[in-house]
């Protein structure tokens, strides 16, 4: 917004710190949030539209 920032993120990862393969791995979980995780991280390395 104009007068303030709003972070809707628990947390955070920069790309450099990503795993790739774990990503990978974790978002062919059968655990929904852990699924959800993985995707979200390989849309942030490009991985994934």
């Amino acid at each position: 917004t104009e007068g303030g920032v709003t972070i809707l993120a628990e947390s955070a990862e920069f790309e450099s710190e990503i795993d790739a393969d774990a990503a990978k791995a974790d978002s062919a979980s059968d655990d929904p949030r852990t699924s959800a995780r993985g995707r979200a991280r390989l849309r942030a390395l490009g991985q994934l539209d």
